[in-house]
């Protein structure tokens, strides 16, 4: 099971428990094991080279506690970029009236709230999300290939588990 943390620059709640684990994890925390053989996909090498040039201070895994394998390490953090759509009411204005009914919050198993904030574009799809709209406008009728409203690129970092 790969952990999956996405870095959204427009969220407001920076100052959870979760966002700052999560900046923590992303930003601060090195890894100096240079004869880990995943250290060239490792974000947390990466960090450790960066912070070895520019930093004074920085936080780093207890090289005593760190083991790696072929695999990485437990605390193995990769990143990619991802495209998230936002917004699709260009998508529903392909499904015919009469089928529109069908694409209301149920179909997507979100809230109405939810529903209404991915329709208009306040909430960032990720791509699986995407798929899901994707394949529930095509079963209405509607024509998928019209894309989403817009599209955003984002670092998106996951473990290695």
């Amino acid at each position: 099971m790969k952990t999956v943390y996405h870095r959204d620059e427009n969220k407001s709640n920076r100052n959870t428990l979760s966002s700052m684990k999560q900046e923590q994890l992303t930003n601060d925390t090195c890894c100096q094991a240079a004869a880990c053989p995943k250290r060239n996909e490792c974000v947390r090498y990466t960090n450790y080279l960066r912070a070895q040039a520019e930093s004074e201070v920085y936080s780093l895994l207890n090289p005593c506690k760190v083991s790696y394998s072929e695999a990485g390490c437990p605390h193995l953090l990769m990143e990619r970029t991802e495209r998230w759509a936002y917004g699709f009411k260009a998508l529903l204005g392909t499904v015919p009236i009469a089928n529109k009914s069908m694409l209301r919050c149920g179909a997507f198993g979100k809230s109405q709230a939810t529903y209404y904030r991915n329709l208009n574009g306040q909430r960032g799809l990720n791509p699986q999300e995407q798929q899901l709209i994707l394949q529930a406008v095509a079963q209405a009728g509607g024509d998928p290939t019209t894309g989403f409203d817009r599209y955003q690129e984002h670092q998106v970092f996951f473990t290695g588990e």
